[in-house]
């Protein structure tokens, strides 16, 4: 009875492995990362914005990316004689512009025009706040407003994902050990991580953070695109990985390098 148990047992295992293969067949291998995905984000780029936060541990709770919401600040008021004379464009992208001319107004009775050839002292006021006033506040905000144009992108992810319930086609995943090659001979480059980690976004609903933490899945070894490529070593490498995920090495942190050196070297190879 149990050998009996132990061969249907084994069957079944055979006939899920069978449909995986078929399954990998029939998809077609991932070489990059798409263009047109809701959200894509790079470690080097999201190190330079402002307030961000990173692997968190908080009484047991593992946050990758903390990404707060922040509100836009607008350019420093010009002073009462210069304003009438400054076009203050609310982007930090654009220069703020002086005008060639103004009309003077009693009550609500424009009474004439002057040009800023007539007003030196103006045109001195406009280069010193630009210098010490715009300039600061642009350099600033402009960092600022990359972080609200991420927490959008991530927002919009998250709706997206919630409003699509537990079979969302969408999945946010975090990358470990981007590959970027051109195999000789190979018409397709490759650029593209070798571990991903399912990951959830949630938002804060006391702070309105969104906070991206790890799902309790294991990582996965991205290797169909090397299969695809017939590099005779996919095997072992697939093999190592199973090794590692038995030996109970599933735990995978982009931010503790002795979670991920082992197999990224052996993928070196």
């Amino acid at each position: 009875m149990n050998q009996d148990m132990a061969l249907g047992a084994q069957g079944i295992l055979d006939l899920l492995n069978y449909i995986e293969q078929v399954e990998k067949i029939k998809a077609k291998p991932t070489f990059s990362i798409p263009a047109d995905a809701p959200f894509v984000a790079y470690q080097h780029e999201l190190n330079e914005l402002p307030e961000l936060q990173f692997n968190l541990q908080v009484e047991d709770d593992d946050i990758w990316l903390r990404i707060p919401r922040l509100q836009e600040i607008s350019a420093p008021e010009p002073d009462e004689a210069l304003k009438p004379w400054v076009t203050l464009p609310p982007s930090p992208e654009k220069f703020p512009e002086i005008k060639n001319e103004v009309a003077i107004f009693e009550g609500k009775h424009e009474i004439r025009r002057e040009r800023i050839e007539g007003h030196p002292e103006i045109r001195e006021l406009f280069n010193w706040y630009v210098e010490n006033q715009w300039k600061p506040w642009a350099g600033v905000e402009r960092q600022r407003r990359k972080t609200i144009t991420r927490y959008n992108q991530l927002f919009s992810l998250q709706q997206a994902i919630a409003s699509e319930g537990a079979e969302a086609p969408l999945e946010l995943v975090w990358g470990i050990g981007c590959t970027v090659w051109k195999k000789t001979g190979f018409a397709t480059p490759l650029k593209y991580p070798l571990l991903v980690q399912a990951c959830e976004v949630t938002l804060n609903e006391k702070t309105f953070e969104l906070e991206v933490r790890p799902r309790e899945v294991e990582p996965r070894l991205e290797s169909d695109c090397y299969a695809e490529m017939n590099l005779p070593s996919v095997e072992q490498l697939e093999a190592f990985w199973r090794s590692a995920l038995a030996a109970g090495e599933n735990r995978l942190n982009p931010f503790e390098s002795g979670t991920y050196d082992g197999i990224l070297t052996a993928g070196v190879g």
